[in-house]
């Protein structure tokens, strides 16, 4: 006999299975909205941390480290430290620095370098703290002058960020490093400066046709009301798109991360870019002297461009970092500024490595430093500062 289908059911049993349906499903959603709600309150899972979800609009990737800053755009941020299972490990002291947190006011016996730059001087590829530049400066000065016999020690303050031009370090100079009284102020900048005068918009001369203010966004009374529910909140940090749109400093720092990244060589004509940067120079260096400390100009390691003309590494961005080499050069001259050539240094071992290896474990990209690159700065210039009897 054949079973009766659907159709010819009677309706209060037809009703009766869809009720049964409905019961299952409800029961179904409330379990599920009950392991959300409780099962990530009570079990760890870096996910569903509030790190992660009460705080969505800033960057959740490793430029989570930064975050803004009233004068300088942004900077790194207070005691933060990498989680420790990344293979590159950062941490930052009470007031932002990467390395150890030094005294105020500074001790005696003590001579401080600080050290203005971008992410190779942070230290973007690095390995440790200990094995970025400024700390493989502090180790190498030491032990020199411990082997002279000196009673004197120095301690060198890493004060670069990623990203940053001479604009932001100008500031950082002006508003967090002279509180640290230094002897020594070492700039090491070139290619960020060379960034913003191939970026696609007409140059202007306090650098906003690139650099933008941190936005931030704040809650509707909705949204508050709602960041009670763990659901909520996940749904928002993962489901919205939020994690992948905040991926990149750019996307806080720039006027347009999504511009055309391919800026033409004609860009160069412009010499409002690198009037900005000699300006920018010229401050950095008065300002330190204004405070006692002796300025000191290092020029940037680097790679040749790729083939290509893409904004990071191509060929209109490293012809502006070479032109900002030659201003360098040119305004130590004319100011009597100590200049380090450590680019001259790198491009003599690059091309004896890869005669003697057909590679090089200097640099990556452009201008990051490996740890042998860091090893090289560090120690290289702390020969030079001694040698010019900069230290003691």
């Amino acid at each position: 006999m054949d079973r009766p289908n659907e159709e010819t059911q009677p309706p209060a049993r037809r009703r009766g299975r869809l009720g049964s349906l409905w019961r299952v499903a409800w029961i179904a959603g409330l379990l599920f909205v009950l392991v959300i709600e409780v099962g990530t309150r009570l079990v760890e899972i870096e996910a569903f941390s509030d790190a992660q979800l009460l705080d969505p609009f800033r960057p959740q990737t490793s430029v989570g480290r930064n975050g803004p800053h009233p004068y300088l755009a942004y900077a790194p941020l207070p005691s933060w430290t990498t989680p420790p299972d990344q293979g590159k490990q950062a941490s930052h002291n009470e007031l932002g620095f990467r390395g150890p947190l030094p005294a105020i006011p500074k001790p005696d016996g003590i001579k401080r370098v600080v050290c203005l730059g971008g992410s190779s001087t942070y230290g973007t590829g690095p390995s440790s703290d200990a094995a970025t530049w400024p700390a493989q400066l502090e180790q190498e000065l030491n032990a020199q002058l411990e082997a002279r016999g000196e009673s004197t020690r120095v301690e060198v303050i890493n004060g670069g960020a990623p990203g940053w031009t001479t604009f932001e370090s100008l500031g950082n100079l002006a508003f967090r490093m002279l509180d640290l009284e230094p002897d020594l102020v070492v700039v090491y900048h070139a290619t960020n400066d060379a960034g913003m005068t191939v970026y696609e918009f007409p140059v202007r001369g306090d650098n906003t046709h690139a650099r933008k203010a941190w936005e931030t966004r704040g809650l509707s009374p909705v949204e508050k009301a709602l960041e009670r529910s763990r659901l909520f909140l996940i749904w928002r940090r993962y489901g919205m798109g939020i994690e992948t749109d905040q991926r990149s400093l750019g996307a806080y720092t720039l006027v347009d991360p999504d511009v055309q990244w391919r800026p033409p060589l004609d860009k160069l004509d412009d010499p409002r870019g690198f009037q900005n940067f000699a300006r920018n120079l010229r401050s950095i260096a008065a300002l330190a002297r204004a405070h006692g400390a002796e300025p000191v100009f290092v020029t940037q390691a680097h790679l040749p461009p790729d083939d290509n003309d893409m904004w990071v590494h191509g060929r209109a961005r490293v012809a502006a970092l070479r032109r900002n080499l030659d201003i360098l050069a040119e305004l130590a001259q004319e100011l009597e500024i100590p200049l380090v050539d450590m680019a001259a240094r790198f491009e003599r071992e690059v091309e004896a490595q890869l005669a003697n290896e057909g590679r090089q474990r200097l640099l990556s990209g452009t201008v990051h430093l490996r740890d042998p690159g860091a090893r090289l700065l560090g120690r290289g210039l702390a020969n030079e500062l001694l040698r010019l009897e900069l230290l003691p």
